[in-house]
């Protein structure tokens, strides 16, 4: 059978909270988010066609990372970006026959894609750093966790700390403030202190706690959503039992309103019956006949 991984809502792919409050927006007008709101994938994105060759973007020619140096420097580029809130795509991951599922046989292949980037971006005064970075180490550690074998691990690691690619993608020492995510300066700071080993093994250890952390939110939520379904379920319950009940009610009144309709057909026959008995000259002979006697009594 067909792996075909786990369903991931598209949503996911756009960080709602990281949008400026002013949309269209661009790099000049957001500079330190414009790389921080949405993934480099291309598939939940819309180009314009004259802008695309305008701007001489294409995909690279690359087996992993093809999309970084289209999307990246598209998103640079652009002049207006807007956000359509709707989710209109849903992703699959965890697929084993995916290319991230074998990074391990091209390894390098997406730093370099990035290191393309950075330098077309320079080259085309485009180059928003503090975004950049903080985007690629968000990218780094996904490639870093996806790599299956210890010498694919190995062989980025030497060009990240030994063929320069650290400072090739302007990765250096920072204030806590300067990244998106607060971690991440942990992670820097061990990339620049650490052995290939000792750095694998906080990345480890890292990945284990927020797996944790992860689990135990989930966990938590679980159980806040089964005690919704319960309240759902007993409000679903009332209202049928309710509905049973209104319905036998509406059953009562209806009942009830015939009767007064009846009732009040006959007073009107008793009245107009009476006004004719008034009229009637039997009546009006009644009275005189019956006057003395209803006065005697009186």
């Amino acid at each position: 059978m067909e792996d075909l991984g786990e369903e991931v809502p598209a949503a996911r792919y756009v960080n709602v909270k990281r949008l400026p409050e002013t949309i269209p927006f661009s790099r000049t007008t957001n500079p330190e988010r414009i790389l921080n709101f949405t993934t480099e994938a291309p598939w939940n994105k819309m180009f314009l066609r004259s802008f695309i060759e305008e701007e001489k973007l294409d995909f690279q020619g690359i087996r992993n990372g093809n999309d970084v140096f289209f999307v990246e420097s598209a998103l640079c580029l652009a002049k207006r970006i807007t956000v359509v809130p709707e989710p209109l795509v849903c992703y699959r991951k965890n697929q084993s026959t995916s290319l991230v599922g074998t990074l391990h046989k091209s390894p390098l292949t997406p730093f370099r894609a990035w290191c393309d980037t950075r330098e077309s971006l320079i080259k085309k005064d485009a180059f928003p750093e503090k975004s950049f970075v903080n985007k690629f180490l968000g990218s780094m550690l996904y490639l870093l966790r996806n790599l299956s074998t210890w010498e694919a691990y190995m062989e980025a690691w030497r060009f990240l700390k030994e063929e320069g690619g650290m400072e090739k993608l302007s990765i250096k020492e920072q204030p806590k403030d300067y990244y998106v995510v607060d971690w991440h300066y942990d992670v820097v700071e061990h990339l620049l202190n650490d052995s290939a080993e000792d750095f694998h093994a906080f990345l480890s250890y890292l990945s284990y706690n927020q797996m944790i952390t992860a689990s135990a939110k989930q966990s938590s939520l679980r159980k806040k959503l089964n005690i919704q379904k319960e309240k759902v379920k007993s409000l679903k319950a009332d209202a049928k039992e309710n509905k049973a009940e209104l319905k036998n009610k509406t059953k009562e009144f209806s009942k009830l309103e015939e009767e007064v309709k009846k009732l009040k057909a006959d007073n009107a026959k008793l009245n107009d019956r009476i006004d004719k008995l008034k009229s009637s000259m039997t009546y009006k002979v009644g009275s005189v006949i019956t006057w003395l006697p209803r006065k005697i009594k009186k």
